[in-house]
Order: structure tokens, then C-alpha cells, then sequence
């Protein structure tokens, strides 16, 4: 055979190749995202339902309908609902292990979320799980038209109709109708609230939150870069009436 054949031969498998990769990449992709979410959710008690997923080639990943909910015998109460989620894949990073995140935009819409610490002495979720959750911190962060209740005991905190966009870029912004904290020596309830976001380094810091007349939150910081060890630090800086909490 003649270089001249083998290079056209080369050619053509290299093309039939590219076009098998279009023609079976969004398939793969939308099994493998959905498989992917199934095994890792099973690990740790839970269970995830997805009504569909739309995997263009070379373009984001577009969930509708996904859901997940804890087992009766899990320490802590999830059920979460998002109408649409849309993902930006760093396929480098998830298949050759490189550096860098693996999720580049991470786009949600219509959020509701209830976490309950409601069964101390069950199944609780192990290291894997935290680092899994660490290891999807996404590059860029939106969340649209957000409604999330935690519950610890007798405490209880509701955020509604939360945006939320986080970036390692460029500034980002904070938006709550309402956030109501109630607990048996506390019960308030903040209406309209608006502030910056800055994401850096696994640490995302919300600023200048204007809590209540003379309440103002300065910045309060959440450090993720420790979460697959279970642990996530908070640090916030306040003025009240003039005088600095932190």
C-alpha cells in the first residue's frame, strides 16, 4: 500500500471517526449523566429521577425535571426539585483527570429544597459523598427563582424567592424576597434583601446586606475548600447600631 493510500485511508477513518463521535456523543453523554447521577445518589441513600436530559454535541448539558430524596432511614431529610439545570462540562478534566473543575457553568432554575436534620442516629452521608459534592463546585454559579427550607431541631430557616449568581471572574449578586430565621430564642424575618457575591478559591463571601434599620451584614463567608473532609467554615463581619460583630 502506498503512503498516499494510507494517508487517505487515515483520513477517512479519522473523519468517520469525528462523525461517529456527533452521531453517538449525545446519547452517550445523556446516559452517562444520568447513570452517573443514579450510582453516586445510591451510594449514599438517595434517589434520583430525572425526566430528561439533552446532550448536544460540543454544547451544555440541559436537565429538565430532577429530583432527589433521602430514605426514611437517613440522618438528615433532602427532597429538591429543579425544573431546569445547565451544565457546562469541562470533558478534558472528567476523562484525562486534569486540572481545573469539572463543571465550568452551572445554570439552575426554579429550585425548592427542604433539608431536615430529622433522624440524629441514621444513615448519614459518608466522606465520598462530601468530596463527590466537593469536586462539583462549578467555575460559575446561577440560581433563579429559589425557595429552601433547613431544619435543625427546633431552628428553621426559609429563603424565598432567592437569585443567586457566583462567579470566579467577576462579582456576582444576592437577591432574597424573604429570609425568615425562627427558633425558640430567635424569630425574624428579613424582607428585600440585596447584595454582592464574590466567589474565590472554594470561598463564596456574600457583602453588603442590608439587614434591618441599623443591622448590616458587612460580609459573611462560606469556606467550601475543606468540604470532602466534612467541615465548612463561616466567618461574617456585622455593624449593629454602630458597634462591629464578628
Amino acid at each position: 500500500m502506498s503512503l498516499k493510500t494510507r494517508f487517505l485511508l487515515a483520513a477517512l477513518l479519522i473523519v468517520l471517526a469525528a462523525l461517529l463521535a456527533m452521531w453517538f456523543s449525545p446519547t452517550a453523554v445523556s446516559n452517562g449523566v444520568r447513570w452517573w447521577a443514579w450510582w453516586k445518589a445510591s451510594q449514599e441513600g438517595l434517589v434520583v429521577t430525572i425526566d430528561k436530559i439533552d446532550a448536544p454535541f460540543l454544547r451544555p448539558v440541559v436537565i429538565r425535571g430532577f429530583r432527589v430524596a433521602s430514605l426514611p432511614r437517613n440522618a438528615f431529610r433532602i427532597d429538591l426539585t429543579v425544573t431546569q439545570a445547565i451544565l457546562d462540562l469541562n470533558f478534558k478534566r472528567i476523562l484525562l483527570h486534569t486540572r481545573g473543575r469539572a463543571i465550568r457553568t452551572l445554570s439552575i432554575q426554579g429550585l425548592r429544597g427542604e433539608l431536615r436534620h430529622s433522624n440524629p442516629p441514621g444513615h448519614a452521608i459518608t466522606q465520598r459523598g462530601w468530596l463527590t459534592l466537593q469536586k462539583l463546585l462549578p467555575q460559575n454559579l446561577s440560581i433563579a427563582s429559589s425557595d429552601v427550607r433547613l431544619e435543625n431541631g427546633p431552628t428553621v430557616i426559609l429563603l424565598r424567592n432567592t437569585l443567586l449568581s457566583a462567579s470566579e471572574t467577576e462579582a456576582g449578586r444576592f437577591t432574597a424576597a424573604e429570609a425568615i430565621i425562627a427558633s425558640p430564642w430567635f424569630r425574624q424575618t428579613f424582607s428585600n434583601l440585596h447584595g454582592a457575591t464574590n466567589w474565590q478559591d472554594n470561598r463564596l463571601t456574600f457583602a453588603g446586606l442590608a439587614l434591618t434599620p441599623g443591622l448590616d451584614l458587612q460580609a459573611i463567608t462560606a469556606d467550601l475548600s475543606h468540604l470532602g473532609e466534612q467541615r465548612i467554615g463561616l466567618e461574617f463581619d456585622a455593624d449593629a447600631f454602630g458597634g462591629k460583630i464578628r
